[in-house]
């Protein structure tokens, strides 16, 4: 049984579209516009640049003005779907040693699969403007600049039903994934 079901409800949202989500709190209007980023991996790097990174990173946060929230979601991966389309290649294969290389594959992926668990992260931004004459671009240009400085990849949740997806599966998550 999912825990919440009106969302606009829950969330004070006055809507929702495909640029943001106006919400309403206090008698003010703000819209919240969500990125979905995907991090760098500093421990890639060397000290130096690691120490760089996060110079910037310290920057960029000293450096905000406007409210941000940084949340992350941490669920199960199902790979059935992916094992199901290996296989079908598999079926589809008229080549032996492909078909031999592609089953020991699938045969390891399985074994792996029931011994460990996988996770899929995923990160997001949420930035919030108080609706007024603000120039909601510019600023948002400023943060997606600033975090592609530091190395990270920044996609701007452009569909009002990805916006919904989220909104929901933050508030019903035990319910959906267990």
């Amino acid at each position: 049984m999912l825990r919440y079901k009106n969302l606009k409800e829950l969330y004070n949202i006055e809507s929702i579209n495909n640029e943001y989500i106006l919400m309403k709190k206090n008698n003010k209007y703000y819209k919240k516009y969500i990125y979905e980023i995907t991090p760098v991996v500093i421990l890639d790097f060397s000290v130096e640049t690691q120490n760089t990174i996060m110079a910037l990173y310290d920057e960029f946060l000293r450096e905000l003005d406007i409210s941000i929230q940084i949340y992350m979601t941490n669920r199960k991966m199902n790979l059935e779907e992916y094992i199901h389309s290996l296989e079908s290649i598999h079926k589809d294969k008229q080549e032996k040693r492909f078909k031999e290389l592609l089953e020991e594959y699938l045969s390891d992926l399985k074994e792996k699969i029931r011994m460990e668990k996988i996770y899929i992260t995923k990160y997001y931004i949420i930035v919030s403007l108080e609706l007024k004459k603000v120039d909601d671009i510019k600023i948002i240009d400023n943060i997606i600049y600033k975090l592609n400085k530091l190395g990270c990849v920044v996609n701007r949740l452009n569909d009002k039903q990805q916006l919904e997806k989220i909104l929901y599966e933050s508030i019903n998550k035990e319910e959906l994934y267990g």
